[in-house]
């Protein structure tokens, strides 16, 4: 458990100094319907959104890779960026990688009864409000 908290910590501050490849984040899931058909705004239908509309063939059984850019956006369009359209310099958004890996490290370490939110505490290295303030509702 030390090791991978180690490693969590490492990946962490690797995150917050911007030293992590964009394409390196990318995240891929599968549509289950066509992007037009998803009620929810989640990531994959929101990227498969952006495609079509720049004239791509996206359709439900396709896999979607994109990259969160500002996942509490009210505007779900701004939320994340397909990978097709990625450009340089584009921003990345820090807080949801973080959550995403204490969420992955919390899936490994369940059986010893750790959360995102004790991963995170075991790991905090500084102060952070707005992590702290999340975590505080999970």
């Amino acid at each position: 458990i030390p090791d991978v908290l180690g490693v969590v910590k490492r990946y962490k501050q690797k995150l917050i100094d911007g030293e992590v490849s964009v394409w390196d984040l990318m995240v891929t899931k599968h549509l289950s319907k066509n992007p037009n058909n998803y009620r929810q705004h989640v990531g994959q239908a929101v990227a498969a959104l952006q495609l079509v509309k720049e004239g791509a063939d996206v359709h439900a059984g396709n896999n979607v890779t994109f990259l969160f850019t500002d996942s509490q956006n009210k505007r779900p369009d701004k939320r994340v960026v397909a990978k097709q359209l990625i450009e340089k310099g584009i921003n990345v958004d820090t807080r949801k990688y973080l959550n995403l890996l204490y969420e992955s490290a919390a899936n490994l370490l369940s059986f010893k009864g750790y959360t995102a939110k004790t991963i995170y505490e075991a790991t905090n290295g500084q102060s952070s409000r707005s992590l702290t303030k999340y975590f505080q509702n999970k």
